[in-house]
């Protein structure tokens, strides 16, 4: 049986008595925040709302990004191929893979990769990545299957 509070929509004066009301407690509570709580008290009183709900989100998250996916060849790694030399300058392990393959040019430009292992830190839009490649063969992958 549905309640009449649900079926009934609230008049125009009704939502902007509330509205009011909420408006007028937000900036009786700002000024409070602001004006009369020392600034340490407030900090520490956001730091610990801030460290309630924070422990129901998880920043640290991790995608595997294989390079075959269902006997396909994955373009999500292809693309991963693409961008992540463009970072090698945020590469942590100072290291870096060079090769040539080009056998009829000896000047041909090098090319240059990421070693396995090694981290590189990136930032999408506000957001903190850090790119690892590991290696199938290595008997250290903590996501090998």
């Amino acid at each position: 049986m549905a309640s009449s509070f649900f079926t009934k929509i609230p008049s125009l004066s009704a939502i902007f008595s509330v509205y009011t009301s909420l408006s007028a407690f937000t900036i009786l509570l700002k000024t409070i925040l602001h004006e009369i709580i020392p600034d340490q008290i407030r900090d520490f009183i956001i730091s610990k709302f801030t460290d309630y709900f924070s422990s129901y989100f998880n920043s640290n998250f991790t995608f595997i990004i294989e390079e075959q996916s269902d006997y396909v060849m994955n373009q999500t790694f292809r693309a991963a191929q693409v961008y992540l030399p463009t970072l090698l300058p945020r590469i942590s392990t100072r290291s870096l893979l060079v090769s040539s393959n080009d056998l009829k040019n000896p000047f041909a430009k090098p090319k240059f990769g990421i070693p396995v292992k090694a981290k590189i830190i990136d930032e999408f839009e506000g957001i903190h990545l850090e790119w690892t490649l590991l290696s199938a063969k290595d008997n250290d992958n903590p996501y090998q299957s």
